[in-house]
């Protein structure tokens, strides 16, 4: 399984300062909106400059990229109606560009919990939906990005995909990843504009959007937002499904090294809301299985085993199940699928 790529025949620009901060997210190119909440569909993955993905190390954006870059190819009609490339209209290209690349995503893998923070800048053929019958919130995800989500590395292998793989926009801008000549409006009123074109420091430690917490900080200016590298707590527009807890939360592995944010306790190697787990039967926090349910708007998380505000990844309504592959309560298998009692 594998992408088409759209090759972008232009010089990318020279690497300019960056700054993160929030936007008004555009309509889709048809006028309806653009990827609103969360997105559910196929995570595939590719490499920054291959034949086999039909990348040169420059993506649809005009930006030059590795296969370390957190970045993403998202459905190519969505932001442009005839798709528009460099080669093909110009015009058009500038056009849709300027309007959509540089977006940032928060990124989960709901199989191993992990999330991680993105930003479009490439478009995928819309073949891979029409073709394969995926749906249009698909990713492609650049190699290093899409590893660590997965939790290994796929080898090759173009039939490791995550799926589904859950998105959702922040509102964020990334000036790193946006096309030139693009001005971005601020919530508040104002103008920030691209301008800079001197060469950007690499950072390597505490960056904007890095995961961070009590033991790992961000780089000053940047704070620690929501278990997020921010460039200000001030202006930050967090995901609703982003976390709220950024270190030893209810349902976090824990252990002698790995304590747990007070008043949470360690039990087992989870955090526990108190250390009698039976005490909230159901609870956040609370152990679970496929004979113990969670209160309702929770869901057992695998392979952890316990109740968390998170998407279901098994037993989940509409899924196949059998007398191996139990369905999440309070769901019951009827006739193969899993259905809500």
């Amino acid at each position: 399984m594998t992408f088409f790529h759209l090759l972008t025949a232009l010089a990318a620009a020279a690497p300019a300062l960056a700054a993160i901060y929030p936007v008004s997210v555009p309509a889709a190119a048809d006028g309806s909106a653009f990827f609103p909440g969360t997105q559910s569909g196929v995570g595939s993955w590719y490499r920054a400059s291959s034949s086999q993905d039909s990348t040169s190390g420059t993506g649809w954006c005009g930006k030059k990229y590795t296969d370390s870059d957190p970045v993403i190819a998202v459905y190519f009609t969505a932001m442009s109606a005839n798709d528009a490339t460099y080669n093909s209209d110009q015009n058009g290209w500038r056009t849709a560009t300027r309007k959509y690349c540089g977006l940032e995503a928060l990124v989960t893998d709901p199989a191993t919990g992990k999330q991680k923070l993105m930003y479009i800048a490439d478009a995928f053929d819309p073949r891979y939906v029409t073709g394969m019958g995926h749906p249009k919130a698909s990713l492609d995800i650049m190699l290093n990005s899409w590893s660590e989500l997965y939790g290994k590395s796929p080898n090759g292998n173009k039939n490791l995909v995550i799926n589904p793989v859950q998105w959702v926009l922040t509102g964020n801008i990334n000036t790193q990843w946006t096309a030139d000549g693009a001005v971005w409006p601020t919530k508040t009123g104002g103008i920030q504009t691209k301008t800079s074109t001197s060469p950007a420091k690499t950072c390597d430690w505490g960056c904007l959007g890095w995961d961070c917490s009590a033991t790992v900080p961000c780089q000053s200016p940047n704070v620690c937002v929501s278990g997020y590298c921010r460039s200000s707590a001030a202006t930050t527009t967090v995901p609703t499904s982003a976390p709220t807890c950024s270190w030893g939360c209810l349902g976090w592995d824990c252990g002698a090294s790995v304590p747990c944010q007070s008043p949470n306790v360690c039990v087992n190697n989870y955090c526990r809301a108190s250390a009698t787990p039976s005490a909230c039967a159901g609870c956040e926090g609370s152990s679970c299985g496929a004979s113990t349910a969670c209160n309702a708007g929770l869901t057992c998380l695998s392979p952890e085993g316990v109740c968390k505000n998170a998407a279901c990844n098994w037993g989940c309504t509409g899924w196949s199940c059998s007398a191996s592959s139990p369905c999440q309560l309070p769901n019951k298998c009827v006739g193969g699928v899993c259905q809500s009692s």
